[in-house]
């Protein structure tokens, strides 16, 4: 009974083990996305509901300091009233921000924020592909799909930067 229980420690120490060095050694993408400044122009959404609103413009920096590429895009998460959270994709074509970033590099993103009381929070959400070893173990893991998400490419991941609130942007009337 002793010799059973040191083997299942073994296995489990082999797979932690496994698990560490395969997690440190797989190149995935990290982003992150910071305010920079308003831009001082406004643009004009129609909302879901038909509405159309006059929203000030902000520039973010986005980079990738990991060591793969991403592919993204932007979102744009709001709370008017402290409890509840509205999601928009900025729809204007020329804002939108959907490509792909390379490992070190970095873009610049014009996102669309609500005026104040409002407060928001811009997100990137972004997908590293697999490569062909991480594919391999996914194929492996097809019998037992939850531990496919503890593959480091297996799903998107987002990056978010703090809530804000304000606009910072004098506009004429």
């Amino acid at each position: 009974m002793r010799y059973f229980a040191f083997t299942v420690l073994g296995l489990v120490l082999l797979a932690t083990i496994g698990y560490v060095v395969l997690r440190i050694n797989m190149p995935t993408a990290k982003l992150s996305i910071h305010a920079v400044r308003p831009v001082g122009t406004n643009v004009a959404l129609e909302l879901s509901h038909g509405e159309t609103v006059s929203w000030p413009v902000w520039e973010f920096a986005i980079t990738n300091s990991g060591r793969a590429p991403a592919a993204m895009y932007t979102m744009l998460l709001v709370s008017k009233d402290g409890k509840s959270i509205d999601i928009y994709r900025p729809p204007p074509a020329q804002l939108r921000v959907n490509s792909s970033l390379a490992p070190g590099q970095g873009t610049n993103a014009c996102i669309p924020v609500p005026p104040d009381p409002a407060v928001w929070s811009a997100e990137v959400i972004y997908e590293t592909s697999a490569n062909p070893l991480e594919r391999k173990l996914s194929s492996w893991l097809k019998p037992v799909p939850k531990l496919r998400c503890f593959l480091p490419n297996n799903s998107p991941r987002f990056a978010r930067n703090g809530w804000q609130s304000g606009t910072n942007v004098i506009t004429a009337p």
